[in-house]
């Protein structure tokens, strides 16, 4: 045993050294070969930052341009293309070209727009008077770039202002203002506007506001406040409509509610595309539980309960863009559906609608393939005694309707024995294994409603021989 493991060994450390040797013969190669005359070799990019604040890693993607990649420190890809003879096609010059990389030339303007990108960058992070400079050293005809990046204390926020011309947002975004991430004192950072962007775009979102969006949040910012500081105008805009008379007019954001949830619990999209109109009018519609179930099948192949069981919409409640995430992140929980898709229509106002405005949610779901069968093959080797093993794996994920995992193993193993280790010529084992996995626990009073969609429990059952 312990010879085999010293020759492995000794194998491996050869593959190395014999990988390096060939890594430095072909990085060895001219690398200017290819390179045109009157251009240089962009041999690598430096980030110099005379103070803490920004990281080099982040300055990193706004460089334009990027030199060729390196293997322990070789051009290892531009030596395989040097080995080529561009003016042939035919093997092997194309296929090291192909695996290869052509070499990476210098290119002025790209350095140029690099430094616009980068002085944009640590302006974004507060650095408004940051200085950007290049340094560019070429020798041998190849280039190296030094990014010098010279940075003053960064700008701070002084003053929050809100600007907000619905009442009904500028109340909920006061209510919401202990959650805003932006900070009096710290350092401006668009990063954290964008995010506070998209963090209040769902609180409003939450609160019933269907159509609003993150485009209708803006921010002005004030850098005339002296003392390195800057004042932010947070502003909300209003929603743009067209009237009766075809004007473009600003009126206040409307609360969505949603009327009906139509359910279609066995969705073939296949069927949907092809059948258009006609597969959706084949289908029933059931109310039960106050939801409508769309389907073509009399007798469910998920009960209807655990499907409400995993929902967070309720018909009547305003829409709520979490809730129904959660209701989709459950849905996929129960490892029955390969697809489920939510989405909303406004529904058209009838005599009897108030003056709020209605959503349709529509939940399509579509089944996985509720049986599978799958074979495993394995091999072994302990100690110089050859062997295998061969498992059947039978599955139904939904054995009683109700999400239902039903697992069922039939494993066999067979080793050969040499006379050295025993006196038997070899050794056969046959296991069998199963098990059940239910979405629930088997306590009543562990299956309250809020529980099971707060913690979404699940009870494993197995044996094994």
């Amino acid at each position: 045993m312990k010879r085999n493991t010293l020759y492995k060994n000794h194998i491996f450390k050869g593959s190395r050294l014999f990988l390096l040797v060939i890594i430095i013969i072909v990085s060895s190669c001219n690398p200017t070969k290819y390179v045109r005359e009157g251009e240089t070799l962009l041999n690598n990019n430096h980030v110099i930052i005379n103070k803490e604040g920004i990281k080099k890693s982040d300055v990193l993607p706004y460089i334009k341009q990027k030199p060729n990649k390196r293997i322990f420190g070789a051009k290892f890809h531009l030596g395989l293309y040097n080995l080529s003879n561009i003016e042939k096609q035919k093997w092997p010059h194309n296929w090291l070209r192909n695996i290869g990389e052509e070499p990476s030339v210098f290119d002025p303007y790209a350095t140029e727009k690099s430094k616009n990108q980068i002085k944009s960058y640590v302006a974004s992070k507060g650095y408004f008077d940051g200085n950007v400079t290049d340094t560019i050293i070429t020798e041998k005809r190849k280039t190296d770039v030094f990014y010098n990046i010279d940075l003053l204390p960064p700008y701070t926020i002084h003053n929050l202002y809100y600007e907000i011309a619905d009442t009904t947002i500028r109340k909920l975004c006061y209510f919401d203002s202990v959650n805003c991430l932006i900070e009096r004192g710290k350092p401006y950072d668009v990063d954290v506007l964008q995010a506070e962007r998209s963090r209040f775009e769902r609180f409003i979102k939450d609160n019933g506001f269907y159509a609003f969006s993150g485009d209708h949040i803006f921010f002005r910012v004030d850098s005339t406040v002296g003392n390195r500081q800057v004042d932010i105008h947070y502003g909300v805009k209003n929603f743009t409509t067209v009237d009766h008379f075809n004007r473009t007019v600003l009126v206040p954001h409307s609360i969505f509610r949603v009327r009906n949830i139509y359910i279609y619990p066995d969705f073939v999209p296949k069927s949907a595309l092809e059948g258009g109109e006609a597969y959706l009018n084949s289908l029933d519609t059931i109310n039960y539980g106050g939801y409508y179930f769309v389907t073509a099948n009399k007798n469910p192949e998920i009960k209807y309960d655990l499907i409400l069981q995993s929902l967070y919409l309720k018909p009547g409640v305003t829409f709520n863009v979490t809730n129904t995430e959660r209701s989709q992140a459950h849905l996929l929980t129960l490892k029955v559906y390969r697809l489920v898709n939510i989405y909303y229509n406004e529904a058209k106002k009838t005599k009897d609608d108030r003056e709020e405005l209605m959503l349709d949610c529509n939940i399509q779901l579509t089944l996985l393939s509720q049986q599978s069968f799958k074979v495993e093959l394995e091999g072994t080797n302990s100690e110089g005694d050859l062997g295998g093993a061969l498992n059947l794996i039978y599955q139904h994920k939904n054995l009683f309707h109700g999400a239902e995992l039903f697992s069922m193993k039939l494993k066999g193993a067979y080793e050969a024995l040499t006379q050295q280790n025993s006196n038997k010529r070899n050794t056969q084992e046959y296991g069998f294994e199963t098990s059940l996995r239910l979405p629930k626990f088997l306590l009543p009073f562990l299956e309250k409603e809020n529980f099971i969609k707060k913690y979404n429990p699940t009870l494993k059952i197995w044996f094994s021989s």
